[in-house]
């Protein structure tokens, strides 16, 4: 049973000083439940500023898992529960409303959440739906960490109101196991307040981690981070390199490797990239923890003498 996937929003920043504008960013998550499914997840982040250090963010979540064939009761398919996201420190952070997007399925036993009764049976939604009380802002462990979870409690409660792709409902007819007693099979948009934010805080900042590193590194327009970058060394390669770098690596773009293989390629160094397809950060996916040791051995052999 997978019953609760509560993935971090999470990439570094676009290393940018200027002021905060309208911006929008993609997220996809991914890697696996407490069980054999893989889980995915797509969060669209809309950065609007409203004034000075304020702005609306609005995060449109959607699970893209796929579906999963009943296989036995202890498994089901993946049911999202909530999100994390990131502020500076001093910001302020309000919960505004969640709003269930029109054509979404709600499969529902004929439960509630927080006292609001939903129909048995699967309804799809013609129009957009407001059911903010459905869930809640809560604050993490570390300074400025926060989520937007299903507001009920306890592991069965907390599935209510949940996330599955929307392929598992057709025609109200589970295509696979599915273990809640209210789930939406489509995209939920979560509105908040931000106040007292830096000018340059954007979209990409809200991932896990993105201020962090301007705060504590610096931006590309820093002379310190470019004197430091390995690139500004590819003159001075004596060895053969091998880069190794997932496609959708969100925590280090895989354009940075496809850049330091281009600087060497400059003057002539020998080196290989190689993109692992499909995997991001973490290597989840077997396929490309096997290409990482073929990829070595095949490497060391050539050049260790």
């Amino acid at each position: 049973m997978c019953p609760r996937v509560q993935p971090l929003v999470q990439l570094v920043p676009p290393w940018t000083t200027a002021a905060a504008r309208n911006d929008n960013a993609i997220v996809t998550v991914s890697g696996f439940c407490p069980g054999p499914q893989a889980a995915s997840f797509q969060v669209l982040i809309d950065f609007t500023p409203t004034g000075a250090g304020s702005a609306t963010v609005r995060f449109t979540v959607q699970n893209t898992s796929g579906v999963y064939a009943f296989q036995q009761p202890a498994i089901g398919n993946p049911i999202l529960t909530g999100i994390w996201f990131n502020v500076p420190a001093g910001a302020i952070v309000s919960y505004t409303g969640a709003r269930i997007l029109a054509g979404a399925v709600v499969a529902s036993n004929g439960s509630s959440v927080d006292g609001v009764p939903t129909a048995a049976g699967c309804t799809q939604l013609v129009s957009d739906v407001l059911e903010t009380s459905w869930y809640t802002l809560v604050s993490g462990a570390a300074v400025g960490q926060y989520g937007l979870f299903t507001s009920g409690l306890g592991a069965a409660a907390s599935r209510k109101a949940g996330l599955v792709d929307p392929g598992v409902f057709v025609a109200c007819r589970p295509q696979g196991s599915v273990f809640g007693s209210i789930v939406i099979a489509g995209r939920v948009r979560f509105t908040l307040q931000l106040s007292n934010l830096p000018a340059w805080f954007r979209s990409f900042d809200l991932r896990w981690g993105g201020y962090y590193w301007r705060e504590n590194i610096g931006s590309r327009s820093d002379k310190r981070v470019r004197e430091k970058s390995p690139s500004q060394a590819a003159p001075d390669a004596s060895i053969p390199i091998l880069l190794l770098h997932a496609e959708d690596d969100f925590h280090v773009p895989y354009k940075q490797s496809k850049g330091m293989a281009y600087q060497l390629g400059l003057y002539d160094k020998d080196v290989k990239l190689v993109k692992l397809e499909d995997d991001g950060h973490d290597l989840d996916k077997i396929g490309s923890r096997i290409r990482v040791l073929i990829e070595l051995e095949s490497f060391l052999a050539t050049h260790l003498h």
